[in-house]
């Protein structure tokens, strides 16, 4: 039996992947200030107390800059330009489908419409991480290469998120309020 679990049609804005992509880079972004900040201590104690000035005025200015183009780079990529679309994420046990809609189709209730462009993922072909409120997928041969975001507020019930993470083997550790 080929068991699948659809989400709604929805949309995922730019800020939301910068955010999902950000707790997935922040601990190397604030292993590295750290890295600086006890440089800065240790350089203060040993040879000058300007030391003590020079690491944290590093992380106020030039941390911000680098987080700034983290964000643009993330922010202005094809992956975030896609999922701006109207899009369903369709799991499967052998694969995962993400179907594009036109943005311009008026989506009645009782009227059908045909996605405009389908891919298709192997479940064994990617990587899953669950988030705080989201599902984020990516392929195992590249890190960066995201594949999709889910919130969790885009499945129909509790019961289908639930059983998407048991789909995509990840074990639900939240309490949800859907």
């Amino acid at each position: 039996m080929n068991k699948s679990i659809a989400t709604d049609i929805h949309r995922i804005s730019p800020s939301r992947f910068v955010m999902v992509m950000a707790r997935v880079k922040a601990v190397a972004i604030i292993a590295v200030m750290a890295v600086i900040l006890l440089l800065s201590v240790v350089a203060g104690y040993m040879v000058n107390n300007i030391f003590y000035v020079v690491g944290p005025a590093l992380i106020l200015v030039i941390g911000p800059i680098i987080i700034s183009m983290i964000y643009f780079y993330y922010a202005l990529s094809p992956t975030a330009a896609m999922l701006t679309l109207p899009h369903r994420v369709v799991f499967c046990n052998d694969k995962i489908d993400i179907d594009y809609y036109n943005p311009d189709d008026e989506m009645l209730p009782n009227e059908t419409i045909q996605p405009q462009r389908t891919t298709s993922h192997l479940a064994n072909s990617v990587d899953v991480q669950l988030l705080s409120t989201d599902i984020l997928i990516t392929l195992n041969s590249k890190q960066s290469n995201v594949v999709a975001v889910v919130p969790f507020d885009s499945f129909t019930s509790t019961q289908n998120l639930n059983s998407a993470m048991q789909l995509l083997n990840i074990a639900p550790t939240y309490i949800s309020s859907l």
